[in-house]
């Protein structure tokens, strides 16, 4: 923004004629220039690369097929909550499994029961992520 070369004001570059503050004529100086804002801006180096955001389609696809494993999570940068997802899973189709296949008659069926309950959990997430335009990844981006 120019200054006026009387009262030091900061007026705008469309009062050429006259100060709005104190009346002076021509109050911007003959050899003012603007800047270039691009010169104060950091520019990208030649190896850096510009963030892509997640796939929502890919997101919800790997929720329905491995969701149960905490993929999708781990797949938009949620690695907490994926590793508890993964832990979650071992736990319930390592210890519900084997107390169904060990202490009924169901034997190998009982890893598949509790297996196929959170593919059903994991396919109720996948049906949220097609569903839903507003989620986003670890890096507050959201899915396109």
């Amino acid at each position: 923004m120019p200054i006026c070369r009387n009262c030091h004001r900061t007026i705008s570059k469309f009062d050429r004629d006259i100060c709005p503050y104190c009346g002076t004529p021509n109050p911007i100086a003959d050899n003012y220039e603007t800047k270039d804002v691009t010169s104060f801006l950091n520019t990208m180096g030649k190896d850096q690369k510009l963030y892509r955001s997640k796939s929502r389609l890919v997101t919800a696809l790997l929720c329905l097929f491995v969701g149960e494993f905490g993929v999708h999570s781990f797949y938009l940068g949620y690695q907490k909550r994926g590793l508890i997802e993964l832990l979650v899973t071992l736990a319930v189709i390592g210890g519900l499994g084997s107390v169904l296949c060990f202490l009924t008659p169901l034997g190998f069926w009982g890893y598949l029961i509790p297996f196929f309950a959170l593919w059903l959990v994991a396919m109720g997430v996948s049906i949220y992520y097609f569903a839903h335009d507003s989620l986003t990844d670890a890096n507050g981006v959201f899915l396109r």
